[in-house]
């Protein structure tokens, strides 16, 4: 029976790393999208980073989960309509709804360091944005990044 049981749970395990492996590439198809230039290794290391930080608080998030679903179950017998259509939902909900997170803040990483690091202008430009740091710096006035990231469209080559 031990055995038996053994077996059934191995059985499972391909279609567990086939969702992890799906789940994987949906993630870096979307942030790819977003930075063109993002690597494996560095879209790597942010899904495990917060893999890490998620896996501690994944019965937490699970039970959070199962209340929303319990407010949702409640509203559906009030309104007297059928719980199986909750079936699903519930299940994959409450099995997979933390690893949301780790989606939600691996994209918003990537994507706030796209941000953060796309050339703000073109080499043509460049002497531009000098010349407003040093107008700014003999001003003593700070140069912000949206004054530089607007001379990109104020001036054209």
């Amino acid at each position: 029976a031990l055995l038996k049981h053994f077996f059934e749970q191995l059985m499972h395990t391909p279609k567990v790393l086939m969702a992890a492996l799906m789940y994987i590439i949906v993630l870096y198809a979307d942030c790819i999208r977003h930075s063109p230039n993002l690597t494996r290794t560095r879209f790597l290391k942010k899904v495990a980073q917060q893999f890490l930080r998620i896996m501690p608080v994944y019965p937490f998030l699970a039970v959070l989960i199962s209340f929303g679903f319990m407010l949702i179950v409640t509203v559906f017998e009030n309104l007297r309509l059928p719980f199986d259509w909750l079936n699903w939902p519930i299940y994959y909900g409450t099995l997979y709804g933390p690893f949301s997170i780790v989606y939600l803040k691996v994209k918003k990483e990537i994507c706030y360091e796209e941000w953060l690091f796309l050339p703000t202008v073109s080499p043509i430009q460049d002497h531009h944005c000098r010349d407003l740091q040093n107008e700014a710096s003999k001003n003593s006035e700070e140069v912000n990044i949206r004054d530089l990231r607007m001379l990109r469209f104020s001036k054209k080559g």
